[in-house]
């Protein structure tokens, strides 16, 4: 089942195209399988006159046709549902059944109406297989009639059962061969094949197109939990669409507006604790500049300096300055370069290898406290921060690499959380508030990519950064 499940169509168009399909084969084959099965087996019963008249009919229009146009003319001509006609060059040697009822009576009728139409020529009728004739001419074999009784004279006409052979020899020698056409012979395979096919195409085609009608709302809805997952201010969900999918459209629109408000209240509550406590904090640095003990008042103003950075911090973080600024061309390489030349001009061990240029859609503002946050880690507690950019395609790789001695494989994940901080690094002064990584997070998911953490085999942490060119907007 599993192996079968390989070669099944991935998109809902393709199974739906595919299921219509596949029905619609299957009830054409019940069909024609219907048909078959109850096709007739009994000889049918003609009518000698108007055999007589159609033979004398095809006889006059062939002869008198050239002998290249003759075909044709059969062609035009040829009774396709009951009867098969045919014009010969050579003898059909058909064996003569003049001696039997009706044949007979059958080959005088003919003779009679050959004379109104003023054809001369040679007739021969005989028994045939349905009037299926060997090729080259004979009888496959022989066929008994039921019900012969039928085939007796009636006002003038007489019944001629579905196993003869009428051949009708021109004044050029060519012959004329009129058999009867067994039912299902009237319809051809290739008939068949065409009208499947046709039907085929005609249903697929409207399925693809009923299909896509389906299928574009819950692209639109795909594409808009995207926007949503990078831009919280992307707009509504357009609802369109069958009903059911409309119901979508309008929960994913009332969830989006949810956790809208949600981030909004979060980030005003934050703003409003932050500025409730700087008036606070200001009037505990005023009061710190009097106490007398300078070994006291130096760790308060430490403290409260402290207490400043993580509410610098924590707004930083929740709040959406960042969401709001233009994503413009940006010279990655340029922007990287020059933060290792900060680092390395404030005493640090930064390099940067990689293009001269290289340009990506971005917020050149919020990603570069991004890459700063990873590089002064890199340099902080790895002793050594070496970053590499490369081009790979439509999308850009930063690999942020140090010398220091990794972090443990269960903490990898953990560090990205806002405030967490590991054991061996507590301290305000190296360590930081606990941030750092989990902005930079933030800030490289709402450019498309992602950030991920890895301990290399030889030693210290590389931080790897994956980025579109072209940023969603």
């Amino acid at each position: 089942m599993n192996r079968l499940a390989r070669f099944a169509p991935n998109g809902i168009t393709a199974r739906i195209v595919v299921s219509v399909i596949a029905a619609l084969a299957a009830t054409q084959i019940i069909t024609f399988s219907l048909l078959w099965l109850n096709r007739p087996t009994d000889p049918r019963f003609y009518s000698g006159r108007w055999l007589a008249e159609q033979v004398a009919a095809a006889a006059a229009q062939v002869f008198a046709a050239a002998p290249e146009a003759r075909a044709r003319v059969v062609d035009s001509i040829e009774d396709r549902a009951v009867l098969a006609i045919e014009w010969r060059r050579e003898d059909p040697q058909v064996q003569s059944e003049a001696a039997s009822w009706p044949f007979a009576q059958l080959r005088a009728m003919v003779e009679t109406a050959l004379e109104e139409q003023r054809v001369a020529g040679q007739v021969a009728v005989g028994r045939g297989d349905f009037g299926l004739m060997a090729p080259g001419g004979g009888r496959r074999g022989a066929v008994g009639f039921r019900g012969e009784g039928r085939g007796r004279a009636q006002g003038g006409d007489i019944g001629v059962p579905a196993a003869f052979v009428i051949a009708v020899r021109g004044p050029d020698g060519s012959w004329l061969v009129v058999t009867p056409r067994e039912p299902w012979r009237g319809y051809r395979m290739a008939s068949i094949a065409l009208w499947l096919l046709l039907v085929g195409t005609v249903v697929g085609l409207l399925s693809v197109w009923a299909a896509r009608r389906l299928i574009v709302p819950l692209d639109q809805l795909a594409e808009a939990t995207v926007r949503f997952g990078i831009d919280r201010d992307a707009p509504e969900m357009r609802e369109s669409g069958p009903a059911e999918l409309r119901a979508i459209a309008r929960a994913f629109n009332e969830m989006r507006g949810r956790l809208k408000r949600f981030v909004d209240d979060r980030t005003q509550m934050i703003a409003a604790i932050s500025h409730d406590l700087r008036t606070p904090l200001t009037r505990l640095k005023l009061r710190a500049e009097y106490i007398a003990d300078e070994e006291q008042r130096r760790k308060l103003l430490g403290d409260i300096d402290q207490m400043e950075a993580m509410i610098a911090e924590t707004l930083a973080f929740a709040g959406d300055d960042a969401s709001r600024e233009k994503r413009v061309p940006t010279d990655l390489a340029a922007m990287l370069a020059s933060i290792c030349d900060d680092l390395s001009d404030a005493g640090r061990s930064a390099g940067y290898a990689g293009p001269a240029r290289l340009v990506a859609t971005c917020q050149p503002t919020a990603l570069r406290r991004a890459f700063t946050n990873l590089i002064e880690n890199a340099a902080t507690h790895g002793n050594a921060a070496h970053v590499t950019l490369a081009d790979k395609g439509g999308m850009v790789e930063v690999v942020v690499a140090d010398e220091g001695p990794g972090i443990p494989e269960d903490e990898l994940e953990k560090v990205f959380a806002p405030f967490y901080r590991l054991e061996r690094s507590r301290s305000r002064d190296t360590g930081g508030v606990g941030l750092g990584l989990a902005v930079t997070r933030t800030i490289v998911r709402a450019h498309g990519g992602d950030v991920r953490l890895a301990n290399a085999a030889t030693g210290g942490l590389i931080a790897t950064v994956a980025l579109p060119k072209l940023a969603p907007s």
